[in-house]
């Protein structure tokens, strides 16, 4: 039997492109993943957690391209409330979105359990369950790029 014959074959070719809510869903995954990746640290390391990501920069001696780690600004979407459980806000263009009305945060008691929640939130973005959510708090944040450029446009006239 040759290789190729013991791979399933399909005719499944690849979407040209993503759909506004599929690029959208990807997009929260993606923000997820990070603070996924910092409750975890926090709940095992003790220690604060730092992101760092790799950059191309030019050495100015030499002139060559260089990959360098640089440590990237990071903010928390959760924090300890004074009872001392946690809440988890999930944020779009830096603003908390409405996960239900008028329900933008999500009360856990300890570390562990903001792990599932956020675990559970990519889950529910993945099934397309906060699709209208996203689609508003997107859309409030294109308006508000809009309108900036609206004025200065109207100051450069």
């Amino acid at each position: 039997m040759s290789i190729i014959d013991q791979l399933k074959l399909t005719q499944e070719q690849r979407p040209a492109e993503l759909s506004p809510e599929q690029r959208l869903r990807h997009k929260m995954c993606e923000a997820l993943n990070k603070q996924l990746a910092a409750a975890i640290h926090d709940a095992g390391e003790g220690r604060p957690y730092e992101r760092y990501e790799i950059e191309e920069v030019e050495n100015p001696e030499t002139g060559e391209i260089e990959q360098r780690k640089v440590k990237k600004r990071f903010t928390r979407w959760w924090w300890l409330g004074d009872n001392g459980s946690y809440f988890f806000s999930l944020r779009y263009g830096g603003k908390p979105i409405e996960i239900k009305p008028k329900k933008t945060s999500i009360e856990v008691a300890d570390e562990k359990q903001l792990v599932d929640a956020i675990k559970a939130l990519q889950e529910a973005i993945k099934a397309g369950e906060l699709d209208t959510p996203l689609k508003k708090a997107a859309d409030a944040r294109r308006a508000q790029f809009a309108k900036r450029s609206a004025k200065s446009a109207g100051q450069a006239a």
